[in-house]
């Protein structure tokens, strides 16, 4: 868990604000390497973090465009978008690109979640 200590105790803190008792837990390993994820027994909450390093695009690459190794699925109109701010070499411009993809992934949260 080491160096996600903080943000456990965060989340146990928040979840608890609203109600809902949890405490941490660890195994000794990611919950893939988890005696107790194998075995199915594992339940709760995950905290998963990807830990990349930069800037904003570097961030998103894993989990944003849909060839992102950690992407569940994904949006034609933003894996063009990320290409696009990928070779812009104007900051402000690529910026803007970069707000948009945020403003779309969050459009895109809100419609799933009414439905």
């Amino acid at each position: 868990m080491p160096p996600y200590f903080a943000s456990g105790e965060a989340i146990v803190g928040y979840l608890g604000a609203v109600g809902i008792k949890t405490k941490i837990a660890h195994d000794g390993g990611g919950p893939r390497s988890s005696p107790r994820w194998d075995r199915g027994s594992s339940r709760g909450v995950c905290f998963c973090a990807t830990a990349e390093y930069g800037n904003a695009s570097t961030r998103m690459a894993v989990v944003v465009p849909t060839s992102g190794n950690l992407a569940y699925g994904g949006f034609p109109d933003i894996d063009e978008l990320y290409q696009r701010q990928l070779t812009e070499t104007n900051p402000p411009k690529r910026e803007v690109m970069l707000h948009q993809i945020q403003k779309t992934l969050i459009e895109a949260d809100a419609v799933c979640a009414d439905l």
